[in-house]
């Protein structure tokens, strides 16, 4: 689940720019999109009040006619079980625990979408409770999940993904087609294009002890004319603060991208930005560097991507910075004194 943290971050600072991650509770369901648009749909279990399954999501990438995963977190269960999905009282689906793949790092059973996980939505949205039936260590057990609020949760994924009235929407459809994916999230290091790999692995600028740590929300985002810019996890980050390194791919021809900063000796550069968030449509990237957890001090930064005239480049829109770690939010980040422009407020 590491690829929504992003969001997780920036909804504790209150940032509030308009990006392509998103986040919203709406009732018993929590939504969080990811920067490439990958949305999760998730309630937690109501009871027992310790069970093996713990939650229960719904997980859509961006692009026309994506699949709809179903995904459960739980303690190990039995190898060989079948996981029921109980919807007010009936039994809808069955699927054998053999069909998921599963992380044991996450704990999460995972269930590629097709025709059955489309069946069970469409017993989902006029119900109001879900049980999920199963064997564990501890024997058989039942979840049971409340449907509260998954409607809205559904509207509002549409609405995130551009598939309102869509013939593919969840919820809201229509005769209109979802727009084209145009960012593509890259979760491992196998992901990263071969030319810039090696900076990931081994002894490289950018390598992690444990390579499973790297899926913290890096991404491949078209940005016109055959241009790419790719914002990848850089090292393992600290507890609150995780660094991205930025690239440009002009048709396989792969460069570092310097971000303009200001210093308190004057305008410089930096190789990294910390904490990312990315407006698609906009093309701004923003990162918040957090002087401690609370995130009551630190920088927040924004650049713009531009494109024309002599080729791709970051321009610096705004830099403010709070230094005293004094438990006073001040507003948030984006009312921060400001370093750059010089003299706004």
């Amino acid at each position: 689940m590491r690829l929504f943290l992003v969001t997780a971050l920036f909804g504790l600072c209150g940032l509030s720019a308009a990006s392509a991650d998103a986040y919203k509770q709406i009732k018993d369901f929590e939504v969080s999109c990811s920067l490439a648009q990958t949305c999760r749909i998730q309630t937690l279990a109501k009871s027992p009040e310790h069970p093996a399954v713990t939650a229960f999501s719904l997980m859509r990438k961006a692009g026309p006619d994506a699949p709809l995963d179903v995904v459960v977190s739980a303690d190990e269960l039995s190898s060989g079980t079948d996981l029921g999905f109980v919807v007010d009282g009936k039994t809808v689906l069955s699927l054998p625990l053999a069909k998921a793949s599963h992380s044991e790092d996450s704990g999460e059973y995972s269930f590629a979408g097709d025709a059955d996980t489309q069946k069970l939505l469409d017993a989902l949205r006029n119900a109001g409770k879900l049980e999920l039936t199963y064997a564990s260590k501890a024997g058989e057990g039942r979840s049971s999940f409340s449907l509260s609020g998954l409607v809205g949760a559904l509207i509002f994924t549409d609405e995130t993904q551009g598939r309102l009235k869509a013939k593919d929407a969840l919820q809201v459809k229509g005769e209109g087609t979802s727009p084209a994916a145009q960012v593509r999230e890259i979760s491992a290091i196998d992901d990263i294009p071969e030319a810039i790999r090696g900076r990931f692995k081994g002894d490289g600028s950018c390598s992690f002890d444990d390579e499973s740590r790297f899926g913290y929300g890096g991404f491949d985002a078209d940005v016109g004319e055959g241009v790419h810019l790719l914002a990848l996890p850089c090292g393992e980050g600290g507890a609150y603060n995780q660094p991205f390194a930025l690239f440009i791919d002009r048709d396989g021809e792969i460069d570092p991208l310097a971000l303009p900063a200001m210093s308190d000796e004057g305008p410089t550069t930096v190789s990294q930005a910390w904490n990312i968030d990315w407006n698609q449509p906009a093309r701004v990237l923003t990162g918040f560097f957090k002087g401690r957890g609370i995130g009551d001090c630190g920088g927040l930064d924004k650049w713009r991507l531009r494109t024309e005239g002599e080729g791709p480049a970051f321009v610096l829109l705004e830099a403010r910075s709070k230094g005293d770690c004094d438990g006073d939010y001040a507003g948030g980040p984006e009312n921060w004194p400001a370093q750059w422009p010089v003299g706004k407020k």
